[in-house]
């Protein structure tokens, strides 16, 4: 029992000196019982560091088992993908409307192609033939650019890394110049349209797409709230209630936006608008399709067909001009609603902007500077012909964009 505990230690313990003291005997007595404490103490600790060790192990192995085990991606998946097929969050961020529209679109150019296979099964000759036809009609380049993108979503090899590949679009859609779009504008003025010019304003303002400004609904524009410090008009795109029930094209609801101070001139008008369409299904009353034969036919009026002006260029435009006057890409970035740097790209071209002022005719030109001293001052016309459709009050509003250029 006293293994490691030095016999020498009994002799220490005893004092020398005083023979007839008692006091070493009971020392001697008390040693085993100190020495027999140790080694119990000793054990019991030597136990729990071994049960404790025995006990770790067990739960390490647990817990290394819960962490999710890392895998690579599917390769099924991944070689899609690679040749062009969406990717799972490609798809997840597409609504269910706009599959629905790729779908249909799709299947309506499938069904003109069954007419002419006989001819060729190249699908790039046959989708230059489609968009041709469709271009005689009157579609603008939007048409072409969605169907394109609704080919490459249902066959994927056509896509930008399939195994086939379509040839590039030589144009791509442009900015239209802030003054070639001011000209249109006061055009649509001058011959007694001022709603449509209205929209217009709202539609470079706010970077809206042509849908989004013809499906607004009156519940969508929002009043301020001065008594709590928010006085800015605004908009509210693809709302969670009240709505169509869809998410915005990016798959993302209550979008909002605020009117900015260079437009405080259409406030009154577009107040009066709001409460006269409050019963109404939309706030305007034409569509997209009436929307942009009237812009087109305005730009033709002022010989801007070398621009190609559509109105899903005036979303380019805006964004285009705010980068001209110094906006910071990051807020033009939000105000548009991209989620990509690489949208932004595609829609903000300051440069190109300035390059396609040089197709605008000289007299045009002029007459947009002349529209855009006239904007300040028609608030309050705009606003009275929009409350109570005064005939004198359009008169006079079309007086001050009259005359139109001579060119």
């Amino acid at each position: 029992m006293c293994v490691g505990f030095p016999l020498s230690a009994t002799v220490l313990i005893a004092p020398h000196g005083n023979h007839g003291s008692r006091r070493p005997v009971l020392r001697l007595r008390l040693l085993p019982l100190l020495v027999m404490a140790w080694l119990i103490l000793t054990l019991v600790m030597a136990w729990e560091t071994r049960t404790l060790r025995a006990t770790a192990a067990p739960h390490t192995a647990v817990h290394v088992n819960k962490r999710p085990r890392l895998t690579g991606p599917n390769v099924a998946q991944t070689e899609q993908t690679l040749l062009g097929a969406p990717s799972h969050l490609e798809v997840k961020v597409r609504r269910a409307s706009t599959q629905e529209r790729y779908n249909t679109t799709v299947e309506t150019f499938l069904f003109w192609c069954q007419s002419y296979f006989s001819l060729s099964q190249d699908y790039d000759s046959l989708l230059t033939a489609y968009l041709n036809e469709l271009y005689a009609q009157g579609a603008d380049v939007s048409v072409a650019e969605y169907t394109f993108a609704a080919f490459r979503y249902r066959f994927p090899d056509y896509g930008k890394y399939g195994s086939r590949t379509l040839a590039r679009a030589i144009q791509m859609r442009l900015p239209t110049p802030r003054v070639a779009f001011a000209a249109i504008v006061g055009a649509l003025f001058a011959i007694g349209n001022p709603v449509m010019a209205l929209a217009l304003l709202l539609q470079w303002d706010l970077l809206l797409r042509p849908g989004e400004l013809t499906s607004l609904r009156p519940r969508q524009v929002v009043a301020p709230a001065s008594l709590v410090a928010m006085p800015r008009w605004g908009i509210v795109l693809a709302p969670s209630t009240g709505g169509s029930d869809d998410p915005s094209k990016t798959n993302v609801f209550d979008e909002s936006i605020l009117l900015s101070p260079r437009v405080d001139y259409l406030l009154p008008a577009l107040a009066a608008l709001v409460a006269s369409r409050k019963q109404m299904p939309f706030l305007f009353d034409f569509t997209c399709t009436q929307l942009n034969a009237s812009f087109k036919d305005m730009a033709d009026r002022l010989k801007l067909g070398a621009l190609e002006a559509t109105l899903y260029g005036n979303r380019h435009g805006g964004a285009s001009e705010l980068r001209l006057l110094g906006t910071p890409l990051k807020e033009i970035k939000a105000r548009g609603r991209w989620q990509a740097d690489s949208s932004l790209k595609r829609y903000e071209k300051a440069t190109v902007a300035q390059q396609q002022v040089h197709k605008v005719p000289l007299g045009t030109q002029l007459y947009g500077n002349f529209v855009e001293n006239q904007l300040k001052l028609c608030g309050n016309l705009l606003a009275k012909v929009v409350s109570s459709n005064s005939a004198t009050a359009l008169s006079q509003l079309r007086q001050l964009f009259l005359p139109l250029p001579n060119v």
